[in-house]
Parts: structure tokens; C-alpha cells; sequence
């Protein structure tokens, strides 16, 4: 009877812990997702123009530090022909990012969902960092079957 005392503490403190970590991602993407989705659209919208000097205005510094100009013609290059940004459907926000932002000092916050271009679809995965109230990507990409290498 007493080895399962400290089985049952163990498990009321993960399920706590839990709970509180849905907890807190349901409240982030309350407080963060109109304003998340309206960066992600805008984002897009100038990403699509499909120009170096958009992409490095949508990413944030940290993303920035490991890119060089290169990569980004190559990513650039490679997601041209799908045209320019016209909607996201099926946005879905993941609790996960945003729970484990808990422990960073900025906010994290992933999405995944379609985004429609001009000339096809491709499913995109983002993840934004806010930082003083200022929206940047931290990571995005985009996954399109019809492109070279899958996408």
C-alpha cells in the first residue's frame, strides 16, 4: 500500500503539469492567434513576390543568423513557379510550439495548414516568433509534390 503513495503523488503531479501546459497554449492562442494568422497572411502575401529582400523583412533575426543570401535564392528559386500568395485554408495552431515557449523568453507559436499561390498548393508549416509585440518567422516551410525534390 505504501509503494503506491508515491506512484499516485507521481502521476496527480504529470496530470497537473499537463493541464497546465494545455492550459496555457489554449490562453496563447486566444491572446495571439487573430493577429498570428493577419502576420502569416501579410507575410505571405510579400514572401510571394518571391524576392530576397521580402523574404529577410518576414524572418526573424535568429532565422536570419543561419541563413546566408545564398540559401535564400536557393529556397527562392525553388518556390518561384508556384506564384504569387493568395489565401491559408485549414490553419491549425499547434499547442505544442506554444507550450514549450513557456520556457523561452520570446513567444513561439506554429501553425500548419494550405497556402494557395497562383499557380498550385503547397502545405506550409510556420512557426513565429513574437518579440515585443513584433511578429517574425522563426522557421517556415513549404511542401509542394510538384516541385523539384517533393518540396
Amino acid at each position: 500500500m505504501l509503494l503506491n503513495k508515491p506512484l499516485q503523488l507521481a502521476t496527480i503531479v504529470l496530470l497537473a503539469i499537463v493541464g497546465g501546459l494545455y492550459w496555457y497554449s489554449s490562453q496563447q492562442q486566444q491572446r495571439y492567434d487573430a493577429a498570428a494568422t493577419q502576420f502569416l497572411n501579410a507575410a505571405l502575401t510579400d514572401i510571394g513576390s518571391w524576392q530576397r529582400e521580402a523574404l529577410r523583412r518576414q524572418l526573424a533575426d535568429e532565422a536570419l543568423q543561419t541563413v546566408d543570401n545564398a540559401q535564400l535564392d536557393a529556397l527562392i528559386d525553388r518556390y518561384r513557379a508556384l506564384g504569387a500568395f493568395k489565401q491559408i485554408e485549414q490553419l491549425r495552431f499547434a499547442r505544442l510550439t506554444a507550450a514549450l515557449s513557456l520556457f523561452n523568453r520570446n513567444t513561439l507559436l506554429s501553425y500548419h495548414g494550405n497556402a494557395q499561390f497562383e499557380n498550385g498548393s503547397a502545405a506550409l508549416t510556420a512557426t513565429i516568433i513574437v518579440s515585443n509585440h513584433r511578429y517574425r518567422l522563426y522557421n517556415f516551410s513549404l511542401a509542394n509534390p510538384q516541385l523539384r525534390g517533393g518540396g
